[in-house]
């Protein structure tokens, strides 16, 4: 790549290629996994019905026969001159079931498939094997770990999904201390909790309108009005169009100017009392529904407590094995170098690993000057992944990316009001600090001096 789009590529640039093929070669994997995966399933399902054929056909053949000696034995007793031929016969009638199974060969059929569906499974082993290391140590660094605040986070964590036998337990064990009321609040919210997975929602409403009283806010207004939604349409399902009806007069007008498109659908809802399931309006019965309003109501319920709406044990977790593959991926490449770069060393990740929305908690400056050489990460990683990778940058170069703001690199506030990164900054004053330079969106100049850091 590097002899066909004439660049030179940096240490860091050489990682990011490393990443990018990691990201081509983990979609591959997934894929084969996926395919071994089917084929386990298939061989599987074929064994266990060609077994259940052969089983049935035996107990088939095995029933008749009894039924036959039996017909015999009945006879004989009726006329006992004929028990000597009859005793020839049922020796027949033996011999005849053992040639039939004879036949059917059923052991035989088994270990056939038994066979196909055991090299499936192996073949699927294979595969775990080669692709998934089990030693994940190579990602680990050197750092100093306070024990006494992971069990703190731990105890917590089983606190909060309502493991209180075995926190306890652990509090004790590890000496963990937490205020006073603490494992009360979360005992509360999950007798809550208990009620709605039995569908009743009048203690989460209660609670919810004890909060409002303390805090009216927006959050616990539109938690309240969707707990009152899925009791109305509850009413509405069970009991019939008076006591939904009934229902809305009491609790929905309070509502009204927040929630009125919402409102008139329950309305519309009324139309379709009886068959509610087959109206426009189905979509109200979803069970998914149940599930998003007890997810909401504990994270607001960790909210006011002063607790993060996700658990944090929880989210580290989850962000550490997003991220596990690619750091595995950099270490190596670090190590296979001619020079080997120390992993604990790194004090900044050399290549971008996306997380997601859902583990963005703070602020994110992208600075508007390196938008081309945004656009161009974005063009490279699709295109490595269909392997078509087609390099296009106006200066021929490839420097560093500056996706986001960092410690390093902070946004900076001009003058003028624009902001921009350091790195981008430098640039522009051609690393002078007093050298004035205008501003790349407005006809203002400023220096280096003039402009202030912002912190997200």
């Amino acid at each position: 790549l590097a002899h066909t789009c004439g660049h030179r590529f940096s240490c860091n640039n050489a990682i990011f290629w490393e990443a990018a093929n990691t990201g081509v070669a983990e979609t591959l994997t997934m894929d084969a996994l996926a395919k071994d995966s089917e084929r386990v399933c298939k061989k599987q399902k074929v064994c266990a019905l060609k077994t259940l054929e052969g089983v049935e056909r035996l107990l088939s053949e095995c029933v008749e026969t009894r039924n036959r000696i039996l017909a015999l034995q009945n006879s004989s007793a009726e006329e006992p001159t004929s028990s000597a031929g009859n005793a020839g016969d049922e020796m027949e009638y033996l011999h005849e079931l053992q040639r039939k199974v004879h036949e059917l060969d059923f052991l035989q059929q088994i270990t056939s498939h038994q066979k196909d569906f055991q090299g499936a499974l192996a073949k699927l082993k294979k595969t775990v094997d080669k692709h998934f290391l089990p030693d994940v140590s190579k990602a680990l660094r050197d750092q100093p770990f306070d024990k006494a605040t992971l069990n703190e986070v731990i105890v917590q964590h089983l606190l909060r999904e309502g493991k209180f036998e075995l926190g306890e337990q652990l509090m004790k064990d590890a000496i963990v201390q937490l205020p006073d009321g603490y494992k009360d609040q979360y005992i509360q919210m999950h007798q809550v909790l208990e009620q709605m997975s039995a569908f009743n929602l009048k203690p989460a409403i209660q609670w919810t309108q004890e909060r409002r009283v303390e805090a009216d806010t927006d959050a616990l207004a539109c938690l309240e009005f969707k707990l009152h939604r899925l009791q109305f349409v509850q009413l509405l399902h069970k009991e019939g169009r008076a006591q939904a009806l009934s229902y809305a007069r009491a609790h929905l007008s309070t509502f009204a100017s927040q929630q009125m498109r919402e409102i008139e659908r329950l309305m519309g809802c009324l139309l379709y009392a009886n068959r509610l399931d087959r109206s426009p309006y189905a979509d109200l019965l979803s069970p998914g529904l149940w599930d998003e309003i007890r997810h909401e109501f504990s994270r607001m319920c960790c909210s006011t407590l002063g607790q993060a709406q996700e658990s944090p044990l929880g989210v580290a977790v989850s962000a550490g094995t997003i991220a596990l593959p690619t750091l595995l991926k950099l270490v190596s490449v670090m190590q296979a170098k001619t020079q080997p770069e120390d992993w604990n060393s790194c004090q900044q990740l050399p290549v971008e690993i996306a997380l997601g929305e859902d583990f963005a908690f703070h602020s994110v400056f992208a600075c508007p000057v390196s938008r081309d050489q945004v656009r161009w990460y974005q063009q490279v990683w699709k295109d490595a992944v269909s392997f078509h990778v087609k390099c296009h940058t106006d200066s021929g170069t490839l420097g560093r990316f500056h996706l986001q703001a960092t410690a390093d690199n902070p946004p900076m506030l001009m003058p003028c009001g624009h902001v921009l990164c350091k790195v981008s900054l430098t640039k522009l004053a051609k690393g002078g600090g007093s050298r004035p330079f205008k501003c790349p969106y407005c006809p203002g100049e400023a220096t280096v001096q003039q402009c202030k850091q912002l912190y997200l």
